[in-house]
């Protein structure tokens, strides 16, 4: 904290029972940051025309934001478009404004008969245009 001076004028300024310095609160802090930066992007891909999915390693992260890391139990193509569509829905964004998926390229993810590419593609027509990330 001696190397942050912004940190440490608070807590020098801070009674000794609130410097929010605990482990516990700076992991609720945390997660509170990232409720309020997922709910900004979100609120930000809901007011979009359209928008795009991207599973997997992004290598330019230029033009993309970052919503979560999820643990996936079951890796078959249609198995993970379930999860990917399921975790959609869940943030409230609307399916049928997507128009494009980029995967990593793995076979379970973009192939052309069990991947998770052509499953998304089958429930929403308009989400077809893949690309390479």
């Amino acid at each position: 904290m001696k190397d942050e001076p912004v940190m440490k004028d608070i807590v020098e300024r801070s009674a000794g029972n609130a410097q929010y310095c605990s482990k516990r609160i700076q992991n609720e802090l945390i997660d509170i940051f990232g409720q309020l930066i997922t709910k900004k992007i979100l609120d930000q891909v809901k007011s979009a025309d359209f928008f795009n999915i991207l599973a997997n390693e992004a290598t330019n992260m230029s033009r993309e934001e970052f919503i979560e890391f999820a643990v996936v139990e079951v890796l078959r193509g249609e198995s993970l478009g379930q999860f990917i569509l399921s975790r959609i829905e869940k943030l409230g964004v609307e399916m049928t404004l997507c128009r494009g998926q980029g995967y990593e390229g793995a076979p379970n993810m973009s192939g052309h008969l069990p991947g998770v590419q052509v499953f998304i593609s089958s429930k929403y027509p308009l989400a077809k245009l893949r690309f390479k990330v």
